[in-house]
């Protein structure tokens, strides 16, 4: 069984996008196996919220193109951070 990670583990994952040391790939497959793990109860809804958000970064709409820009990562950063 995995532990849960922290908001501010989620955080520092996506902030490495930006930073060229993590793809979105990588973060979305990340987030995606706490998201999945039937044996961890995610009872605090602003990190399972937020892992939502990190397992979706990777969404692409077209070659290159992802559904989620920089200003939405950032967004949900600064929304994050806050609380």
């Amino acid at each position: 069984m995995m532990s849960q990670p922290t908001i501010e583990e989620v955080i520092a994952k996506l902030k490495m996008v930006f930073k060229g040391k993590l793809t979105r790939e990588e973060v979305a497959d990340w987030a995606w196996k706490y998201v999945t793990d039937d044996s961890l109860v995610l009872e605090d809804k602003k990190l399972r919220d937020l892992l939502d958000c990190a397992e979706g970064v990777d969404i692409p709409v077209s070659p290159g193109k992802y559904l989620f820009h920089e200003e939405d990562i950032k967004y949900w950063i600064r929304q994050f951070e806050k609380n």
